[in-house]
């Protein structure tokens, strides 16, 4: 079944591409290793891997660390991010092969792939924009008896005080928006064929890390505009924003390191299933 992109999603990161690129954490070695690990297998058959949402590609980067002849296929709505992914990433490299569905009516819930073609499916920051049961549905189909499906987020860590004082800020604008953080993903894993699909509960595991973030302060507002939200706004009340969370930071010793960067303290979400036997 065919499904429409949220209209923040689409209209918010086709505003924010390049900015996204840039400004994004990237993922912690451990929680990577940790989502990876079920993608090693010791038999040497080659695996077939689909990450869907996969953006500007800063978590596809790291499927090209996967053994040689891994074959990985990228499902993005958003043409913008698509074209930077291909643009930084290419073909592959260190012999895994890398491909972009182009077709413009791909989503979650409408993969263009055969049935039970893929070995593992990823989702990096994006699962909670199609948290439903034709997503799920859509994704067992095209996986492999024995697939694994792997959900990844990071998070601003809450518990450092000037994270929590600027996220009271900025997510006062989500505009009823599905976002991780409400955990209003979680409820299609309660319908009773979530359980059909794939072994529930989803095996959970935090990492609290920080990531450095190039550019001094001003950095963290280029962090804090790359959510779909905050990139619909009008520029004038963009502005304002910034300018409110600027002058917030002044009040707070922000960590930074000996090159004037911030560490910026963050959780990382991992959750792992596998194909219901």
């Amino acid at each position: 079944m065919a499904a429409t992109v949220h209209p923040i999603a689409a209209n918010g990161f086709a505003a924010g591409a390049s900015m996204y690129r840039i400004a994004r954490p990237d993922y912690p070695k451990s929680a990577v290793h940790h989502l990876l690990s079920r993608s090693r297998p010791a038999e040497s058959t080659p695996l077939t891997i689909l990450e869907i949402g996969s953006g500007t590609g800063i978590f596809t980067k790291h499927l090209l660390s996967l053994p040689a002849q891994t074959r990985v296929i990228c499902l993005e709505p958003n043409l913008g991010m698509r074209a930077l992914a291909e643009q930084d990433l290419g073909s592959g490299s260190n012999g895994v092969s890398l491909e972009f569905i182009s077709n413009p009516e791909a989503t979650a819930s409408n993969i263009p792939l055969p049935d039970n073609s893929v070995d593992r499916i990823y989702n990096a920051q994006a699962f909670h924009w199609y948290a439903n049961l034709d997503a799920l549905r859509e994704m067992r189909r095209v996986l492999k008896p024995g697939g694994v499906l792997g959900l990844i987020w990071n998070m601003e860590d809450p518990d450092t005080p000037w994270v929590r004082a600027i996220r009271t800020m900025y997510e006062e604008f989500e505009q009823g928006t599905p976002q991780y953080r409400l955990g209003l993903w979680k409820r299609v894993w309660q319908e009773p064929e979530a359980g059909e699909l794939f072994e529930v509960p989803l095996n959970e595991r935090t990492f609290r890390h920080e990531q450095t973030c190039v550019g001094g302060i001003e950095a963290i507002w280029r962090r804090v505009q790359t959510k779909s939200y905050i990139s619909v706004l009008a520029e004038e009340e963009r502005a304002a924003l910034r300018e409110k969370v600027l002058k917030v930071l002044e009040g707070y010793d922000v960590k930074l390191n000996a090159d004037g960067n911030v560490e910026y303290p963050y959780t990382t979400d991992v959750f792992l299933t596998n194909v219901k036997k």
